[in-house]
Formats: C-alpha cells, structure tokens, sequence
C-alpha cells in the first residue's frame, strides 16, 4: 500500500530481483487482459542485463520499490533502430 510516509525509490535491477520481477508480471499475465502471454519468463537478455548490475549496453532495466518491496519493473532502452529512424524507448509496468 502506498502512504505519503512509505519509503520509495527506484533503483536499477539486480539478478536478486529476478523472482519479484516474474512474479508481479505473472500476476499480470493471469488476468488475461493487458499481456498476451499466460506465463512471463525473464528472458535470456534481461538475465544478461540483471547480471550486469541492471546496465548493460544501452539497456537499463529498474524496479521500484515501496517499503523494501518491488511493486514495479521498468526497461529503458536508448535509441535502437527501427528501419530508417531511431526511437528512444521506456516501458515502465507498476504492480501494486
């Protein structure tokens, strides 16, 4: 639950994260509404990435925090190529 006293941040992931971060997207995933898939699995590059310390390349993957607990994830990606233009890319989910 969120309150005006609760400690947040975000902060970039970690391999430690990896748990939280299929499990709230599974939680997703279940309601059969936003997300395609049934079941979410870390893919191998975000694994990658979260070994790297959340950086890697021009990745970036972040969760955010309330009281200690991850209630969201995000993957920032700078400017890859989409045919001929180049498109800066955030996709930030928060599960509460």
């Amino acid at each position: 639950m969120l309150t005006d006293r609760a400690p947040s941040r975000i902060r970039k992931a970690t391999t430690a994260d990896c748990d939280a971060i299929e499990r709230d997207v599974n939680a997703v995933c279940q309601e059969g509404i936003y997300l395609v898939p049934s079941r979410f699995v870390t893919p191998p590059l975000w694994r990658k990435i979260l070994a790297a310390g959340g950086e890697l390349d021009d990745d970036l993957i972040v969760v955010a925090e309330v009281n200690t607990r991850v209630v969201g994830q995000g993957v920032l990606k700078e400017q890859h190529r989409i045919g001929e233009q180049y498109v800066d890319e955030v996709l930030m989910a928060l599960f509460l």
